[in-house]
């Protein structure tokens, strides 16, 4: 939002924020239209599977160190998803919630509990504290649930090796 004013010069604008500019623009890299585009497709197969889908994207909350991407894609995503939704593309429209780490198996509870739900993990960082296994131990957690998608990027992928990424 700008705001402005009349001076004898003509008009003056003033930016409400005066916070810093964001460090990265995941949009603008490589990676993120084919991580947008696999989101995509999974909604729209899931919905084409089961027109009654319930479908909840959820993103584990990195920290404040690491995880920078993983902290701006969760919010890019959710935007360009309801764009989509907007415009047709997108047949189903996902509820969106991010969680720390120790409270995913909590949300995984979710999509057990009643038929036609699905869970979408869309966002994961890869590192936690010193912790780097957080995504083996996402898939892990996730292994056996038929009704829990994994969506969220990561380096090391055939994709990764086979196309630039960054």
């Amino acid at each position: 939002f700008v705001l402005g004013r009349p001076t004898p010069g003509g008009w003056v604008t003033m930016a409400l924020y005066k916070g810093p500019e964001a460090k990265v623009n995941v949009r603008e890299e490589l990676w993120y239209p084919r991580f947008c585009q696999a989101n995509e497709y999974t909604l729209n197969n899931l919905h084409r599977k089961n027109p009654r889908v319930q479908i909840k994207m959820l993103g584990v909350q990195g920290d404040l160190t690491y995880g920078l991407r993983t902290r701006h894609e969760f919010t890019c995503l959710q935007e360009d998803i309801n764009i989509g939704v907007e415009l047709g593309k997108i047949k189903v429209r996902p509820t969106w919630v991010q969680v720390i780490f120790k409270d995913l198996e909590e949300e995984l509870e979710w999509a057990d509990k009643k038929p036609d739900r699905v869970l979408v993990l869309c966002s994961c960082p890869s590192q936690i504290g010193e912790d780097t296994t957080i995504m083996d131990q996402v898939k892990g957690m996730c292994a056996g649930k038929p009704n829990v998608e994994i969506t969220f990027s990561e380096a090391g992928s055939a994709t990764s090796a086979i196309f630039e990424s960054m």
